[in-house]
């Protein structure tokens, strides 16, 4: 049980970064403010409540696949198959 919740807590953080560095990057392309204000202003503006609901949400979302449960069982694709 305690390898279960370690292993969702860690692919569940993994994508929450993802999501996180992703519009840390964002700012810095040509449409964001990030180059003009500087890297302090980018993270506070990335670093919201809403910002960190909506990384949760689809850090959970994008670990339900992965959980093995009846109803998402057919989206894994295993590696017998990719071999």
């Amino acid at each position: 049980m305690k390898i279960n919740v370690w292993r969702a807590l860690i692919e569940v953080g993994f994508i929450v970064f993802l999501f996180y560095s992703n519009l840390l990057m964002g700012e810095f392309e040509r449409s964001g403010m990030g180059m003009k204000r500087g890297v302090l202003w980018a993270i506070e503006d990335v670093f919201t409540i809403t910002n960190f609901e909506i990384a949760a949400i689809a850090g959970l979302i994008g670990y339900a696949p992965t959980t093995g449960s009846s109803w998402s069982g057919s989206l894994v694709v295993s590696r017998a198959t990719v071999l």
